[in-house]
């Protein structure tokens, strides 16, 4: 008797593989858009604390 798993297709295996290297490049680029977005948000911020603190000092001088 012959116990052994019959093999997948070569063609099977490469889909198989693009479709994973896809789904790896569209939740690396998701995560670089979030991180770009996160980022311009706090450099947002950054820009809005310094405003307040340079008109903070302007109204003590």
């Amino acid at each position: 008797m012959d116990d052994r798993k019959p093999q997948p297709r070569l063609g099977t295996v490469l889909l198989q593989q693009h479709l994973a290297l896809l789904a790896m490049l569209l939740v690396t680029a998701a995560l670089g858009a979030a991180w770009i977005y996160t980022w311009q948000q706090a450099s947002n911020e950054s820009l809005r604390i310094n405003a307040m603190i340079r008109e903070a000092q302007q109204l003590y001088r």
